[in-house]
């Protein structure tokens, strides 16, 4: 996420985008093709204040406009956004090219049609929106403000009890040996006052008519949901209604992989509010390494649908608030962009509005204009792969590569032992899934795939050969996979595909 940090360095080199046309979409406004010939866009001068790694406009729906600075390689399929909450079957779609050179040293990142494709597959179909239990509401308590009674360990001369008397007219107290020491409640802490605050990312930009209804609600409060239910994982995480399939994947593979990272980054402060702690990711050309600490500070309210206080809209809290509050920072994000961060994403936007209203009948003027999509609004446009290898870095604090899928004769072997190796090393895995080949007849994918999808790949069965994968809904999960099934269906046809994995 270039989206969780707003002033990154500029002084590394920015990974090199080439343009895509933006998936056409589909009767319920979601983005997604046929694979189109990608032009390669004139490479602008990049932005003073970019920040370190790209936002990659292109990667969310196929521009047909040159993007301005630079970035890595998109491939339309990569954006990966399903909508589970109206899901029944994935809607038919045609699938999108994914114009990356695997031969580049560059990682070839993806356009969105995993995450920001707003197919209503990728919305999760309606979830549970029962709220957690509610994080305990107890004060923080400074044990360094608990003085003892007595200037004893002050360093200055100690006044004579009857001293103190005369000068005050109070009696003093007779001194305490061994007061116990009053404990602090673990999860709470005081506010960094220097942190980024975020408290009500926009949910009115939406840009999508199947979008829900909703506004701002305490689910967490409502249902007494803790900030951590035992140790934080993909299990506790579950996609909404938003369409950021990409982003969700990721903060459950996070979980799952480096849950102490998670817990030590998340703490709640005595106000009532939360300090998340993310590193900037700079692109190196492989894929992204992690910078400084940014402190950020969220408040504990969540969009909830409109009238349901207690039912989160977005990513449940039906078991803790972690996960929900890690996607309202990478939605509230864009508040501390700078001017140059700001303006690659308004260009991208453009992009996206103009394909959308020239090739989707669904579509016209009126559906997409208005201000630039900002904080959910703006995860709901999907989420590239490059992104997702920036916030996976960002949550973790360790390098991300960008891989593109090994071509050629022996490609699957070859495959199969790239994610066994990362697997065993205990690495996160996140790739995506092509959208249904509709021209050619394929309605949808096999094996209880959506189309368009972010998955993580989570385990290796010796015995038949398999992986497991994990859909961010936390239900509807697919079927085993071969090596050869996840190359088949998570490569755009015709084009090289990517998946992400912690270096």
């Amino acid at each position: 996420m270039s989206e969780l940090r707003a002033g990154a360095s500029t002084d590394t080199v920015e990974p090199e985008i080439k343009e895509i046309p933006a998936p056409q979409q589909s009767a319920d406004g979601d983005a997604m093709g046929e694979a189109v010939e990608p032009v390669e866009p004139a490479e602008p001068a990049e932005p003073a204040d970019f920040p370190e790694g790209p936002d990659d406009p292109a990667a969310q729906t196929e521009p047909d406009e040159p993007v301005e600075p630079e970035m890595p390689d998109v491939a339309a399929d990569a954006v990966q956004d399903t909508d589970p909450e109206e899901f029944s079957e994935p809607a038919a779609v045609a699938e999108i090219p994914d114009p990356s050179d695997a031969s580049t040293s560059e990682p070839e990142a993806v356009t969105e049609t995993d995450v920001d494709v707003d197919v209503d597959v990728d919305r999760v179909p309606a979830p549970d929106l029962e709220e957690e239990p509610a994080p305990d509401a107890e004060g923080a308590f400074d044990p360094a403000s608990e003085a003892t009674s007595g200037t004893g360990g002050t360093g200055q001369p100690e006044t004579p009890a009857d001293e103190v008397e005369a000068q005050t007219g109070l009696e003093t107290q007779p001194e305490v040996e061994n007061q116990p020491e009053v404990e602090t409640d673990p999860e709470t802490q005081e506010v960094d006052e220097t942190a980024a605050r975020i408290e009500r990312p926009d949910i009115e930009r939406m840009y999508d008519k199947n979008a829900v209804a909703v506004e701002y609600g305490d689910p967490i409060k409502e249902l007494g949901v803790p900030l951590f239910e035992g140790e934080p994982g993909r299990d506790q995480v579950a996609q909404g209604s938003l369409s950021d399939c990409g982003i969700v994947a990721v903060i459950g593979a996070a979980a799952s992989a480096r849950p102490d990272a998670i817990k030590e980054n998340l703490r709640k402060n005595a106000d009532g509010t939360y300090s998340i702690t993310v590193h900037e990711a700079h692109y190196d050309g492989k894929g992204y390494v992690p910078g400084e600490r940014v402190e950020l500070c969220v408040t504990q309210d969540l969009p909830v649908l409109k009238g349901q206080p207690e039912s989160a809209a977005f990513v449940s809290v039906d078991r803790a608030a972690w996960p929900a509050l890690l996607e309202k920072a990478a939605a509230g994000i864009d508040e501390t962009w700078p001017e140059g961060r700001r303006g690659l994403w308004e260009q991208d936007w453009a992009s996206q509005r103009d394909y959308k209203i020239q090739n989707d009948e669904t579509v016209s003027p009126e559906d997409v204009q208005g201000p630039t999509p900002s904080g959910y609004g703006r995860l709901n446009q999907g989420t590239p792969y490059y992104n997702q290898a920036e916030l996976l870095t960002q949550l973790t604090g360790e390098p991300t590569d960008l891989v593109a899928f090994p071509q050629g004769e022996g490609a699957e072997a070859e495959f199969e032992q790239q994610i066994k190796s990362k697997l065993a090393d205990g690495k996160a895995v996140v790739a995506a899934t092509r959208v249904a080949d509709a021209a050619n007849g394929e309605t949808m994918l096999p094996k209880d795939l959506v189309g368009g999808h972010a998955y993580e790949i989570v385990s290796y069965d010796d015995a038949d050969g398999t992986f497991t994968l994990h859909n961010p809904w936390n239900s509807y999960q697919p079927e085993p996979l071969t090596a050869n099934e996840i190359v088949e269906y998570c490569q755009p046809k015709g084009y090289p595909g990517q998946y992400i994995a912690l270096r």
